[in-house]
């Protein structure tokens, strides 16, 4: 269930890049493009470990969660608080459910299942 909607979340960032390109009226630099698509591929990576029942990977989740936080933060000092920040809190809050339910009792038997298989 966390992984679906860590994806669900994920499908977000292209209505976020949309809402950035509305705002800004103006070219996006490439690096832009860049830094997205590789946050985006972290994020899938992540997801798919996470569906391989790699403990760890929860803690890779919790460091972009980190990470999402500090750079809506920053969006906010350089753009200012708009309307196009809800998708991004959306996005934040979608993932912040899907960290507690990656750390609830039957999580952790989930992940654990997968030492015993070996």
């Amino acid at each position: 269930m966390a992984a679906i909607l860590l994806l669900i979340s994920m499908a977000n960032a292209p209505v976020s890049m949309a809402l950035v390109f509305a705002r800004l009226q103006t070219s996006v630099p490439m690096v832009f493009f860049a830094q997205s698509a590789v946050i985006l591929m972290l994020w899938l990576a992540l997801i798919l470990l996470l569906w391989q029942r790699r403990g760890w990977a929860r803690i890779g989740v919790l460091i972009m969660i980190f990470w999402t936080i500090i750079s809506i933060a920053l969006s906010v000092t350089r753009i200012g608080a708009t309307i196009n920040l809800l998708v991004p809190l959306a996005s934040l809050a979608l993932r912040m459910f899907a960290v507690t339910l990656l750390y609830n009792v039957e999580s952790a038997r989930w992940f654990s299942a997968r030492r015993a298989d070996y």
